[in-house]
């Protein structure tokens, strides 16, 4: 978990290289906005149940998605950026109700 930073409205999941480019490395990682900070995921280890924090993932984690953001850059001259859209309002829950997917 990250300190909560309002700026940040955007979820990420996918892949990187590790910055060590380490064996094993990189792979898939998450990351979730929330009121109450901001979630690093991407451990999904089989038949690995405890609860017990395993640094070497925690440090795959981190390093992976510094590599994420490291390998984004800015848009080219003249790119078009769309501006994030922000809906009015939130439906009500009851407003799914009896719709068809």
């Amino acid at each position: 978990m990250l300190v909560p930073q309002p700026e940040i409205f955007y979820a990420t999941n996918g892949g990187a290289r590790s910055t060590n480019n380490s064996p094993g490395g990189g792979g898939f990682v998450h990351m979730m906005p929330r009121a109450d900070g901001i979630v690093l995921g991407g451990t999904s280890q089989r038949g690995i149940w405890t609860l017990e924090p395993d640094e070497d993932e925690r440090k795959r984690v981190v390093d992976t998605h510094i590599a994420l953001f490291n390998a984004m850059h800015p848009p080219a001259p003249g790119e078009y950026v769309p501006a994030p859209v922000t809906p009015d309002a939130t439906p009500s829950l009851e407003s799914h109700f009896d719709l068809e997917s």
